[in-house]
């Protein structure tokens, strides 16, 4: 069912438009900038500049016929750069200030992922002051050539006499479909992505079943603006504590950027010889790994087989809950999407409610095609966005308690098929099915599909926020 939601007056021209909802731009150019600290005034007068061009979330509820896009956040380092004063640099988040490498252990990136072994950029990034990335810029564009074209404008903002200077970028985009060569909504391990999309309060579009929160009488209404944006009541339902002074924090949010790189040989490999053991064959597996069939219909909802009509439909797609699987025997207990989101599983979905996150990213690298093992060297993957008010209690918790653990779904130490760094020694619990005398599957000796190769912790300020910094006049009190 699809109803106008109710609303909270918010100021779209203020808020950065990345935030709502993707762009229906396939083509995008993450681009990492460092702040001379000798040129401050020229680096603020840039940014300035820069904020001019920021897409701010007026293009919405319709985007059509937009054809390139830019956003902005800032570092802490990036603040720290352009000369915030003491009393706002205190108050951004711990979490924020400390930057993702330092947050290693409680993240799960050991071993391959270890912050060590990243990529240059975000090494340096953590270990040479003078080569710090201060600046995020995300260009957005209906297709390369006019990525290309409309970021060759930006590299002149950025060259002498910018004070800024450009560390490095990360091409990025949905692949393309082998035959018709059309955009698709698909990642490198060959299933639909963008699915599971969050609604919030003040949000200028139709509201839709699933993705929001469950309310006891079984509706589906917009969780609180406060937990995504700052300056607004989250789900407890208060003011959550945020940067000062006020105008810089209000319509801003914080930002998780996280280059996952995918090993899609392992992937397909275990997938292949996993399937000989398992009854119900490879594809049903893929969707039990993920809790949706690779089209993105929910198991929960089509257990036996893909619906491609169900799965095209944004109205059907996210609104189911576990209510009528609490023994998992449709969507396995463990499976990615129960850990991403519980719903009203084992009873704790208002807290579940508080762990929501945005999920924006694309793919980047060549696709291996379907018909060759590919080799697990082979540059592709995600660069993965999340956005949400809270690091520690959105982002960190759910990495943490529900990635890397499996305590709250009776799992104990099992981790996320997908995303946990099992390391060749993971285990996953497929749940049998009494009804039908299915006997449960045990997926044993998992490795991992995904390895971090960089990342770290951003600010995306409002408008107001961007040209208070660009004119260093952020209020003391």
């Amino acid at each position: 069912m699809t109803t106008q939601a109710p609303v909270e007056t918010l100021d779209l021209e203020d808020i950065q438009g990345f935030i709502m909802r993707s762009y229906p731009l396939p083509c995008a150019r993450y681009v990492y900038v460092h702040i001379d600290d000798k040129q401050v005034n020229a680096a603020r007068s840039t940014l300035e500049k820069l904020t001019e061009l920021v897409t701010a979330s007026t293009v919405w509820p319709d985007a059509t016929g937009l054809e390139h896009a830019l956003n902005i956040a800032l570092s802490f380092k990036g603040l720290m750069a352009l000369g915030l004063p003491t009393s706002s640099l205190i108050s951004f988040p711990s979490a924020f200030a400390e930057g993702m490498a330092r947050r290693k252990i409680l993240l799960g990136d050991e071993g391959a992922s270890d912050p060590s072994k990243w990529d240059k950029v975000w090494q340096d990034s953590n270990a040479d002051p003078k080569k710090s990335i201060h600046l995020w810029l995300a260009v957005f564009a209906a297709d390369e050539s006019k990525r290309d074209s409309y970021y060759s404008q930006l590299a002149k903002l950025l060259g002498l006499g910018s004070g800024m200077s450009v560390l490095g970028f990360e091409d990025a985009g949905r692949l393309k479909d082998p035959t018709t060569q059309q955009y698709v909504n698909t990642e490198h391990f060959g299933y639909r992505d963008g699915i599971s999309d969050v609604e919030f309060k003040g949000m200028p579009f139709p509201h839709v079943d699933g993705r929001g929160k469950l309310m006891p009488d079984g509706s589906w209404v917009p969780l609180a603006t406060g937990e995504f944006l700052l300056g607004y009541p989250d789900e407890s339902p208060e003011n959550p504590l945020a940067p000062i002074p006020h105008l810089l924090a209000r319509n801003g949010t914080f930002m998780v950027v996280r280059k996952l790189h995918q090993n899609v040989a392992s992937f397909r490999c275990y997938l292949n010889e996993q399937s000989k053991k398992f009854p119900g064959g490879k594809e049903l597996l893929a969707a039990k790994f993920v809790g949706r069939w690779r089209d993105g219909t929910p198991l929960t909802l089509s257990p036996d087989k893909q619906d491609p009509i169900l799965a095209d439909d944004v109205n059907r797609n996210n609104s189911f809950t576990y209510k009528d699987d609490r023994d998992g025997s449709r969507c396995p207990m463990g499976a990615h999407i129960r850990r991403m989101n519980p719903r009203d599983a084992m009873l704790f979905s208002k807290l579940a409610d508080r762990r929501r996150i945005i999920r924006r990213g694309l793919t980047y690298g060549v696709h291996t095609p379907e018909d060759q093992p590919g080799n697990d060297t082979d540059e592709h993957g995600i660069m993965f966005l999340v956005m949400n008010s809270n690091f520690e209690r959105q982002f960190e918790f759910v990495q943490q308690q529900w990635v890397h653990y499996g305590n709250d779904f009776f799992q104990g130490d099992d981790k996320d098929p997908l995303l946990g760094n099992n390391d060749g020694k993971g285990k996953m619990v497929i749940q049998g099915d009494s009804k039908t005398d299915r006997a449960p599957h045990i997926c044993t000796g998992l490795p991992s599909f995904v390895n971090t190769r960089g990342g770290d912790y951003f600010f995306v300020p409002s408008l107001t926020a961007l040209r208070q910094i660009a004119l260093g006049i952020i209020s003391t009190i």
